[in-house]
C-alpha cells in the first residue's frame, strides 16, 4: 500500500519547522564570545579610569565613571543580564561630561541671579537725574534710555542692529544712552559725575565733534595703510570734515570711571570701513582718550595711576 501523499507533506513540514526552531549552537557561541569581549573591554576602561584618578583635574567625574562601570561589570557577571548592555559604557564619559558641564553652567546662572545687583527702583522717570531722560534698569546691570545729541545730527543714521545704517536720511542726533554703575559697593543710580559728563556732551557738542573728527583723521589714514585697503573700500580723506559722511553715532556710554569730577564717556559709531566691528571712541570731556573698534573699547578702563601710560 503506497503512503499517503498528504501524510508525507505534513511530515516534511513538521521536520522543517523543527529544524528552524532548534537552537543554533554556533550562533549562540559567537554571541556569547562577543559578550565576554565586551565585558573585557569594560574591564580595560575601568582599569584606565582608575589609573587616571591620580590626576586632580576632573577627578570627581572619573571616580563617578569608575563606580558606575564597576557596578555594571559586577551586575552583568553575577546575573543573567546580557553583557551587551555594557555597550552604554562607551558614551558614558561623554554623558558624564555633559552632565558636569550642565551642572556647572546651572550653578553659575543660579549664582549670578542670587548675587546680581538690582536697584530699589528699576525705572527712573525723566528729570530724576537730569539731564538724563527716562532710564530703565537692564538685565546686564546698567541703565538704558534714549537721548539726543544735536551736534551729531547730520551724520549717518546708525540706529540699526549692531550700529548698522538704518536710513539713507541723516541722523537727527538721537542716540541710545547707557549709564554703567561702579563696582560692587558703589551706588547703582547715576552719580553726579556721570550727570555732569552727559551734560558736557550736550552743552559742548560742537567742540566734542571737532575734537573727535580731528583725532579720527590720522587714525583712519593709518588704518587704511595697515589694512592695505583700496580707495573703493576706504576712499582717501583730505580733511576731517569728510568723515561726516562715513560715520554715525549709535550709542553713548557714561562710564563709571571718574577724573577731576567728570566721568569718562565712550561713543559707539557705525562706520563705512568696518561694518562688522564698528568704531569706538573714549572721551573725557572733549579730549579723545582712545580710538578703536567697539569691542576693544567696551571694557575700557583708565590705566592705574603711576604706570606712566
Amino acid at each position: 500500500m503506497e503512503p499517503d501523499a498528504s501524510f508525507n507533506s505534513f511530515n516534511w513540514s513538521s521536520n522543517a519547522l523543527a529544524s528552524m526552531s532548534s537552537p543554533r549552537p554556533h550562533f549562540f557561541n559567537l554571541m556569547n564570545a562577543l559578550g565576554w569581549i565586551i565585558w573585557c573591554l569594560g574591564c580595560l576602561l575601568l582599569i584606565n579610569g582608575l589609573a587616571r584618578l591620580r590626576k586632580p583635574r576632573g577627578r570627581i567625574l572619573r571616580a563617578l565613571f569608575c563606580l558606575i562601570t564597576a557596578a555594571a561589570l559586577a551586575l552583568t557577571l553575577l546575573t543573567p543580564l546580557s553583557k551587551f548592555h555594557l555597550l552604554w559604557i562607551l558614551p558614558l564619559r561623554l554623558l558624564l561630561g555633559l552632565f558636569g558641564f550642565g551642572a556647572l553652567a546651572g550653578a553659575g546662572v543660579a549664582y549670578s541671579k542670587l548675587t546680581a545687583r538690582k536697584p530699589e527702583r528699576t525705572t527712573l522717570p525723566a528729570g530724576t537725574f537730569p539731564p538724563f531722560g527716562p532710564l530703565t534698569w537692564h538685565k546686564y546691570q546698567w541703565w538704558e534710555g534714549e537721548g539726543r545729541l544735536p551736534a551729531w545730527a547730520g551724520f549717518q543714521s546708525r540706529r540699526g542692529c549692531y550700529s548698522s545704517q538704518d536710513s539713507d536720511s541723516p541722523s537727527d542726533g538721537s542716540v541710545t544712552v547707557r549709564v554703567t554703575p561702579g563696582e560692587r559697593g558703589a551706588p547703582l543710580e547715576p552719580t553726579p559725575e556721570q550727570c555732569r559728563a552727559m551734560e558736557f556732551q550736550i552743552q559742548h557738542g560742537e567742540e566734542v565733534v571737532e575734537s573727535v573728527l580731528t583725532a579720527l583723521l590720522p587714525y583712519y589714514r593709518e588704518l587704511k595703510k595697515d589694512w592695505e585697503m583700496d580707495d573703493e573700500h576706504m576712499p582717501p580723506v583730505a580733511q576731517s570734515a569728510d568723515l561726516r559722511n562715513m560715520i554715525g553715532l549709535d550709542e553713548i556710554h557714561i562710564l563709571p570711571h571718574v577724573s577731576d569730577g567728570l566721568a569718562y564717556v565712550s561713543l559707539d559709531f557705525g562706520c563705512n570701513w568696518d561694518e562688522e566691528h564698528g568704531l569706538g571712541i573714549v572721551l573725557h570731556g572733549k579730549q579723545v582718550i582712545e580710538i578703536g573698534q567697539q569691542g576693544d573699547i567696551c571694557d575700557w578702563r583708565p590705566a592705574p595711576s603711576g604706570t606712566g601710560d
